[in-house]
Protein backbone atom coordinates (compact mmCIF):
# COMPACT_ATOMS: atom_id res chain seq x y z
CA UNK A 1 0.00 0.00 0.00
CA UNK A 2 1.31 3.45 -0.94
CA UNK A 3 0.72 6.51 1.17
CA UNK A 4 0.36 9.88 -0.44
CA UNK A 5 1.70 12.72 1.67
CA UNK A 6 0.13 16.09 1.05
CA UNK A 7 1.12 19.48 2.27
CA UNK A 8 -1.24 20.22 5.14
CA UNK A 9 -0.52 23.98 5.11
CA UNK A 10 -1.72 24.59 1.55
CA UNK A 11 -5.47 24.96 2.23
CA UNK A 12 -5.10 27.49 5.09
CA UNK A 13 -2.58 29.52 3.08
CA UNK A 14 -4.94 29.61 0.11
CA UNK A 15 -7.80 30.68 2.36
CA UNK A 16 -5.72 33.51 3.85
CA UNK A 17 -4.71 34.70 0.38
CA UNK A 18 -8.34 34.67 -0.74
CA UNK A 19 -9.38 36.68 2.31
CA UNK A 20 -6.63 39.23 1.61
CA UNK A 21 -7.88 39.65 -1.97
CA UNK A 22 -11.43 40.11 -0.71
CA UNK A 23 -10.34 42.71 1.84
CA UNK A 24 -8.49 44.72 -0.80
CA UNK A 25 -11.50 44.56 -3.13
CA UNK A 26 -13.83 45.80 -0.38
CA UNK A 27 -11.36 48.53 0.56
CA UNK A 28 -11.40 49.78 -3.02
CA UNK A 29 -15.16 49.58 -3.28
CA UNK A 30 -16.06 51.28 -0.01
CA UNK A 31 -13.33 53.76 0.84
CA UNK A 32 -11.24 54.75 -2.17
CA UNK A 33 -12.05 57.16 -4.96
CA UNK A 34 -10.30 58.54 -8.00
CA UNK A 35 -7.45 56.61 -9.56
CA UNK A 36 -6.90 54.40 -6.50
CA UNK A 37 -10.44 53.02 -6.80
CA UNK A 38 -9.47 51.50 -10.14
CA UNK A 39 -5.85 50.64 -9.31
CA UNK A 40 -4.32 47.20 -9.57
CA UNK A 41 -3.36 45.40 -6.32
CA UNK A 42 0.35 46.05 -6.90
CA UNK A 43 -0.16 49.80 -7.08
CA UNK A 44 -2.42 49.73 -4.02
CA UNK A 45 0.21 47.82 -2.10
CA UNK A 46 2.87 50.43 -2.83
CA UNK A 47 0.62 53.45 -2.36
CA UNK A 48 -1.26 52.40 0.78
CA UNK A 49 0.35 49.46 2.52
CA UNK A 50 4.00 50.51 2.15
CA UNK A 51 3.69 53.98 3.63
CA UNK A 52 6.62 55.23 5.61
CA UNK A 53 5.49 55.77 9.17
CA UNK A 54 7.26 55.97 12.48
CA UNK A 55 5.95 54.56 15.73
CA UNK A 56 6.13 57.09 18.56
CA UNK A 57 5.46 56.83 22.27
CA UNK A 58 4.44 59.63 24.57
CA UNK A 59 1.89 60.49 27.24
CA UNK A 60 1.49 56.74 27.96
CA UNK A 61 0.19 56.20 24.42
CA UNK A 62 1.54 54.73 21.27
CA UNK A 63 0.99 56.66 18.07
CA UNK A 64 1.85 56.17 14.44
CA UNK A 65 3.41 59.29 12.94
CA UNK A 66 2.59 59.48 9.23
CA UNK A 67 4.31 62.24 7.24
CA UNK A 68 2.05 64.88 5.76
CA UNK A 69 3.85 64.69 2.40
CA UNK A 70 2.37 61.36 1.36
CA UNK A 71 1.43 61.06 -2.31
Amino acid sequence: MRMIVTNSTAPPVCAVAAMACDLIAWLQLLTLDGDLAKAEPKRLRYRLLHTAARPARGQRRRQLCIPSTLP
